[in-house]
């Protein structure tokens, strides 16, 4: 059985939805987390530029809190601190500040596979986004020797960028959003440091 389009869409709104509300309240626990309150209110969060179109292996992986799903695991930035989800196909982490946020998900498709290309997903994906203004596509990124498709988008509150594909039997997807602070440069090395610390379980 392949997953219907409808369903996709529904998935792929409810996590752009889930990235402008999901941290609601801290973490309990110290591996980098503390008690938290709410982070980024929206994903149309910073910068003027966006990171690299590559995950250059050249680059220093993130140290900061561990964010772990069934398929895969990733670092948020350092210093940035684990926040509570409140469902369980995604965690997350933010800044200090809580301005800037990282939302890593991984929902296990019904046909264990997926019958859409990469740009079909991609389409897919743009066309639930709720970023303000609307992101747009760029070219694919290789991020643990596998080709994920990506949308950015800026504006002059913030930007995000957001990161996904259907691989392994799980659409996964990382949203990382940036407030109006953020330089160009602070962004695009913030980005480049999660993904390269990503890896496959």
């Amino acid at each position: 059985m392949t997953t219907s389009p409808l369903v996709r869409a529904t998935v792929a709104a409810a996590l752009a939805s889930l990235s402008l509300t999901l941290v609601s309240c801290g973490d309990d626990e110290d591996s980098g987390a503390g008690g938290q309150e709410t982070p980024p209110a929206s994903p149309s969060a910073s910068a003027s530029a966006s990171p690299s179109e590559t995950a250059s292996s050249t680059v220093a992986p993130a140290t900061g809190p561990v964010l772990t799903m069934p398929n895969a695991q990733l670092n948020a930035p350092d210093g940035w601190k684990k926040t509570r989800s409140i469902v369980d196909y995604q965690v997350a982490a933010a800044s200090p500040d809580f301005s800037d946020g990282v939302f890593f998900a991984a929902v296990e498709l019904p046909s264990g596979g997926s019958a859409l290309s990469l740009e079909e997903q991609m389409q897919t994906a743009l066309e639930s986004a709720t970023d303000k203004p609307k992101p747009e596509p760029m070219d694919p990124v290789t991020i643990d020797g596998v080709e994920w498709w990506h949308l950015s988008s800026t504006g002059p509150d913030g930007g995000t960028d957001r990161y996904g594909v259907d691989h392994d039997g799980y659409e996964t997807s990382i949203t990382i959003t940036f407030d109006g602070d953020d330089t160009a440069q602070e962004r695009e090395d913030a980005v480049a440091g999660v993904l390269a610390s990503f890896t496959w379980r």
